[in-house]
């Protein structure tokens, strides 16, 4: 989920892809994503049971919500 707000855009969920996951570890380098793009460590249907993630925010007159499936800014 991004939201922009007064003009910035901010994520405020996290890809839970192979190389997001690697590049919070900061155990690989760039190079090395390519094999590894699409890639999903999360997902509805794959698991009898998957963990949500929850968080809540304030919402603000003039939000913008996107909401898009995992990997979709690379």
């Amino acid at each position: 989920i991004y939201r922009m707000r007064k003009g910035r855009l901010e994520s405020l969920t996290k890809d839970h892809t192979v190389i997001a996951e690697l590049k919070s570890m900061a155990s690989m380098y760039e190079e090395d994503f390519a094999s590894l793009k699409g890639k999903l460590t999360r997902a509805v249907g794959t698991e009898p049971l998957v963990k949500p993630s929850i968080s809540s925010s304030d919402v603000l007159i003039g939000d913008i919500y996107f909401i898009c499936s995992d990997g979709l800014s690379d």
